[in-house]
C-alpha cells in the first residue's frame, strides 16, 4: 500500500518539475529534448571516429578513404540535424533563441571546437534531462494512480461483501432440518454398510436362493437371466460345499489352474461354463459396499421401503426423511446459503466496516493528494496538501 509520505515526496518532486516544464514551454521541452537525443548520438560518434583516426599510425590508402567517407557522413548528419532544428522552428515547436543555439552547436562542431560545442550544448541538455525526468514522473503518477484504485475498488467490494452479510440471512428452521435430513440420509448409510457387511459373510448359495431372491431380482443392476440364475442354484445344489463358500472365497478359486480346481470339483468345464462365466457377478457380491447396490438415495422410495422394512435401525431414518419431502428442496437451498454465508464471513473475519471505512477514506484522500493542484495561498491559510495531510494527522491513529 502507497503511504502518505510517500505520495507527498513524490508530488512534491512532480510539482516542481510541472512548474519548471510550464515555464519553458511542455512543447519546447520535448522538441529540445528528442533534438538532443539526436544531437548527443551525433557527438558520441564523432568523437569516436576522431579517436579512432588519431589511434592509427601511417593509415594505408583504404583506411583513410574509409575515414573520409566516414567524416562525409557525419557532416551530411549534422546538416540534417540543422534541418530538423528548422522544422521544429517553423512548427513552432522551439523558439528561435534555442534554436540558434542548436545551429551554433553545430558550427562550433563543424569548427572542430568541441569544448564550445559541449559548453553552449549543457544547458539544453538540462533541459531534455528535466523533460525525461517529468516524463517518467507523470508515468509514475499514473501508476500510483492504478494502485489506488485499484485498492480503493478492493475495498468498496469488502465493504460492500460485509454489509450485505449483515443483512442476508438463511432461515434457521429450514437450515436444521436439512442438516438432520443429511444425518439421517448418514445414519442410513451406515445402516447399509451394516446390512452388506452381513450379506457378504453369507453363502453364495444363500444368497441367490431363498428369502434374497426378491432382494437381489429387485434391487441388483445386470443380474443374470432367470434360466442362467436356475444353472447356478443347480451347481451349487450338487456341490453344496462350493455352495457353502463366501463370496470372496468363491472369488478366491478363479485364479486356480484346472489341475488344482479339479481337487474340490471335478466338472470343471461346468464350473468355468456356469460360475465363472458369471465372474463379474461374484466379484460385485464380494464388493457389494463398493457398488450401487441399495445406494442411500432420497429419492429411491423402493430402497427406502426396503430399508424401512429389513434393515434394523432403519425405519426412524426413513420416516425422518420421508416427512421432508414436500420441503427438502427450500430447505436445502436455505441449507447451502447458509454454508455459502459461513464460509463468506470466515473469509472476511479479519475484515472490520469500521476499518475498512478508515481506509476507504485514507486511499481517497491519497487519490485527492496525488490529483490536488498547486494553488498560492494567502499568509495564514492552508491549501489543498496541508488539508490533506491534516485529514491524514487526524484521521489515523
Amino acid at each position: 500500500m502507497i503511504g502518505r509520505n510517500e505520495v507527498l515526496e513524490f508530488k512534491k518532486s512532480h510539482d516542481r518539475r510541472e512548474k519548471q516544464i510550464k515555464e519553458l514551454g511542455a512543447k519546447e521541452c520535448s522538441a529540445i529534448s528528442r533534438l538532443s537525443d539526436i544531437l548527443e548520438g551525433l557527438i558520441e560518434e564523432i568523437e569516436s571516429t576522431q579517436e579512432r583516426e588519431q589511434s592509427l599510425w601511417n593509415p594505408d590508402v583504404s583506411t583513410k578513404i574509409k575515414m573520409a567517407k566516414k567524416g562525409m557522413r557525419l557532416s551530411k548528419k549534422l546538416e540534417h540535424f540543422g534541418g530538423e532544428v528548422a522544422r521544429e522552428f517553423e512548427n513552432g515547436n522551439i523558439s528561435q533563441e534555442n534554436g540558434k543555439k542548436f545551429i551554433s552547436i553545430v558550427h562550433h562542431i563543424e569548427g572542430n571546437k568541441m569544448h564550445l560545442a559541449k559548453q553552449e550544448f549543457s544547458p539544453l541538455q538540462e533541459i531534455a534531462r528535466l523533460n525525461k525526468a517529468y516524463t517518467e514522473s507523470r508515468e509514475e503518477m499514473e501508476r500510483k494512480d492504478r494502485l489506488l484504485r485499484k485498492e480503493q475498488h478492493k475495498i468498496e467490494n469488502l465493504l460492500k461483501e460485509l454489509e450485505n452479510l449483515e443483512k442476508e440471512k438463511a432461515d434457521p428452521g429450514k437450515v436444521q432440518k436439512y442438516r438432520e435430513f443429511l444425518e439421517n440420509l448418514e445414519q442410513l448409510e451406515k445402516a447399509r454398510q451394516r446390512y452388506l457387511d452381513s450379506l457378504t459373510r453369507k453363502p453364495v448359495a444363500e444368497l441367490l436362493g431363498g428369502e434374497n431372491r426378491g432382494l437381489l431380482h429387485n434391487h441388483w443392476p445386470g443380474l443374470p437371466a432367470r434360466e442362467e440364475l436356475s444353472e447356478i442354484r443347480k451347481f451349487f445344489s450338487d456341490y453344496p460345499e462350493l455352495g457353502g463358500y463366501r463370496a470372496d472365497q468363491l472369488c478366491g478359486l478363479f485364479g486356480f489352474s484346472e489341475k488344482k480346481l479339479s481337487h474340490i470339483c471335478p466338472e470343471t468345464s461346468r464350473f468355468k461354463k456356469v460360475i465363472l462365466k458369471n465372474r463379474v457377478l461374484f466379484e460385485e457380491l464380494r464388493d457389494s459396499k463398493r457398488t450401487g447396490f441399495l445406494a442411500v438415495r432420497d429419492d429411491d422410495e423402493q430402497v427406502l421401503d426396503f430399508f424401512a422394512g429389513n434393515v434394523e435401525g432403519a425405519k426412524k431414518a426413513v420416516e425422518n426423511i420421508n416427512a421432508l419431502r414436500e420441503e427438502k428442496d427450500s430447505c436445502k437451498k436455505e441449507y447451502e446459503k447458509h454454508k455459502r454465508l459461513e464460509q463468506k464471513r470466515k473469509e472476511l473475519s479479519e475484515y472490520s466496516k469500521a476499518g475498512m471505512e478508515e481506509e476507504l477514506r485514507n486511499t481517497e484522500a491519497l487519490l485527492e493528494l496525488l490529483h490536488s493542484t498547486r494553488k498560492t495561498t494567502n499568509k495564514g491559510e492552508g491549501g489543498l496538501l496541508s488539508k490533506i495531510a491534516s485529514f491524514f494527522r487526524t484521521g489515523t491513529k
